[in-house]
C-alpha cells in the first residue's frame, strides 16, 4: 500500500475509545488521488480526546482539531508531519505515528529550564513554609 502510494494519512488515537476494549486506536485513510503524492500525513491525536474513568470520548473540538490538521495538510510541530513515502520505505515501512511525530522535545535547553522551574518551585516552597510559620505564631497569640 505504501509502494502503491495509497496510504495518505495515518492518525494515532490513543487508548479507550472503543467499549471494553483498551486497545490503541488509530485511522488509516487510503486514497488513489492524493493531493500529496509520495507522501503520508501523520496526526497524532493521542491528546485530542477526552479521557472519563476508563473511557475517552471525541468531543466536537476535537474532531474539529483532527480534521482542520487532515484538510491543511502542513507539518505542526507535535501534532503532525509529512513524511515522504521514502522515508517511510528507509524504515522497514513502519507506519507508527510516534516515529515519525515527536512529542517531545530533547534538547538540553528544555532540561535547563526544567532545572530553573524546580528551583523557583523550591524557593516558593520555603518562603510558603516561612509565612505559614509566621502566620501561625500570630494566630497563636491571639
Amino acid at each position: 500500500m505504501i509502494e502503491s502510494d495509497l496510504v495518505e494519512t495515518i492518525i494515532g488515537m490513543g487508548p479507550n475509545l472503543f467499549y471494553n476494549s483498551s486497545m490503541v486506536s488509530c485511522i488509516l485513510i487510503c486514497n488513489k488521488n492524493k493531493s500529496l503524492p509520495n507522501k503520508i500525513l501523520f496526526i497524532d491525536a493521542v491528546d485530542e480526546i477526552r479521557k472519563e474513568k476508563t473511557m475517552s470520548y471525541l468531543n466536537e473540538e476535537h474532531i474539529s482539531c483532527i480534521v482542520s490538521a487532515y484538510k491543511e495538510k502542513k507539518d505542526i510541530p507535535r501534532f503532525c508531519k509529512i513524511v515522504s513515502t521514502e522515508d517511510i520505505l528507509k524504515n522497514g515501512g513502519n507506519l507508527s505515528v510516534q516515529l515519525y511525530v515527536k512529542r517531545h522535545i530533547t534538547n538540553n535547553h528544555h532540561n535547563d529550564n526544567l532545572k530553573d522551574l524546580v528551583n523557583k518551585w523550591d524557593d516558593q516552597s520555603k518562603k510558603l513554609k516561612a509565612n505559614l510559620t509566621n502566620l501561625l505564631k500570630v494566630l497563636s497569640n491571639d
